[in-house]
């Protein structure tokens, strides 16, 4: 492989990650406000959330949350964390709405 290839593999990789980090967080902020919105607004009293303000929330929660990357058996958890980032907050959103339902 040449250095050419090298570093379009090198630009691919990083364009796939910044398209996953772009599309998990406004997936996640739209969740987040759908769920926001059936649980705490009701009970609370609370205002809704925007998309913006539901991503910056996201951010602050993971940050608190997530466990280091460095702690992980193999290096490349990449696609692993991609179809996390996707498929937890659907299942978030199906549960919630389930549970919505039963309000």
């Amino acid at each position: 492989m040449s250095d050419t290839d090298d570093a379009l593999t090198c630009v691919g990789g990083i364009s796939i990650i910044a398209v996953t980090v772009i599309v998990s967080s406004l997936w996640s902020g739209f969740v987040l406000t759908k769920l926001w919105g059936w649980f705490i607004v009701p009970v609370f009293n609370a205002p809704y959330l925007t998309i913006p303000q539901a991503i910056g929330l996201t951010i602050i929660i993971t940050m608190l949350w997530s466990r280091s990357w460095s702690d992980s058996e193999d290096g490349d958890k990449s696609i692993e964390l991609a179809v996390k980032a996707i498929l937890a907050p659907a299942f978030s959103l199906l549960f919630g709405w389930i549970v919505s339902l039963f309000l």
